[in-house]
């Protein structure tokens, strides 16, 4: 009789480990699963960030394409202008020499 229950004794030791371990999987699982959403939920935010990052930066640099297809247009410009002065001189120049 002390063996029967010596026995049963051993195997409710056995189910509560048991028990024990299926709880200590299970929380295992979820914590992997909850780990994994958050490793999901930081890489899609780098990668927001890194979108908006270089969105920025491409932005600057049109800005400062455009900046500098200006300046170049305008001097481009003021060039023009000071190359017809200089022809309409000598033009004047010319003429002035020719008629005296």
């Amino acid at each position: 009789m002390k063996k029967i229950v010596a026995l049963m004794l051993v195997l409710v030791v056995a189910l509560c480990a048991l028990t024990a371990c299926k709880k200590a999987e299970q929380k295992a699982t979820e914590a992997a699963a909850t780990a994994e959403a958050k490793v999901e939920e930081a890489a899609e935010a780098v990668e927001e960030k890194a979108e908006e990052a270089a969105d920025a930066a491409e932005e600057k640099v049109e800005e400062a394409a455009d900046a500098a297809t200006e300046t170049v247009e305008e001097a481009a410009d003021a060039v023009e202008e000071k190359a017809e002065e200089a022809a309409d001189a000598v033009e004047e120049a010319v003429e002035e020499a020719t008629e005296g």
